[in-house]
């Protein structure tokens, strides 16, 4: 009877251990970028304040590089706690038009940027654009690389995920893609920060003949009031 519950205890003891390393287990870029909540981190009459960045890092056919700022300005919240948000991109000749909606718990700025992805990427290699997409959203479902990391921001160390994924490396049509089929994007995220996301990465570069090799960049410069 003794050894019997003594193998129990083992079993119980050895059960409750794969229970906690599976409560322990690192999220999912799923779960860090679509199923958080980005927006609980601010209030009605937040702006939250990007820099966005455009670099060519080779000579030939350089594009127009540039900086610019993207704001996201909070403009009201209701009583669940969802916000309303008004999305204003670049300034002077490059500004768009404003963009509102209503009832957001994500942070707007990750479709802009994915959508901007896909636009770039299509321009530099070709393809459908739906194509394109569902490579990108079956890269962060099933083959997207999450680690833990630390970034500074507002002169503090601060925790965070960094997410990164190469949609088209393993591509069966990578062959007519120009040599972009590594082109490589990523996320740092942290539930420190507000609005969630401190940067994204776009890095589309080709060895092919006569292609362009350009970073994009999105940087949280910082948080103020609405204008």
């Amino acid at each position: 009877m003794m050894k019997m519950r003594f193998v129990l205890a083992l079993v119980f003891s050895a059960f409750v251990s794969v229970l906690s390393a599976a409560a322990e287990k690192a999220p999912t870029a799923v779960d860090l970028l679509f199923k958080a909540k980005h927006l609980d981190t601010v209030k009605k009459g937040d702006a939250l304040n990007y820099q966005f960045s455009r670099k060519t890092l080779n000579k030939k056919n350089a594009l127009d590089d540039f900086e610019d700022d993207i704001v996201i300005d909070i403009t009201n919240e209701t009583p669940e706690k969802s916000k309303n948000v008004k999305l204003k991109v670049f300034t002077g000749d490059r500004a768009r038009n404003p963009f509102e909606t209503p009832g957001m718990t994500g942070n707007p700025i990750l479709i802009w940027y994915l959508d901007r992805c896909v636009s770039t990427f299509n321009q530099f290699a070709g393809g459908s654009t739906a194509y394109l997409k569902g490579k990108f959203r079956t890269a962060l479902g099933d083959h997207a690389k999450v680690e833990e990391t630390k970034f500074e921001f507002e002169g503090k160390s601060v925790d965070g995920y960094k997410v990164k994924i190469v949609p088209f490396i393993n591509d069966p049509a990578k062959n007519r893609m120009r040599g972009y089929e590594a082109s490589e994007f990523e996320f740092l995220v942290s539930e420190l920060v507000p609005g969630y996301f401190y940067g994204m990465t776009a890095n589309y570069h080709s060895r092919g003949k006569g292609t362009r090799n350009l970073l994009e960049k999105i940087n949280l410069k910082s948080v103020g009031e609405t204008k």
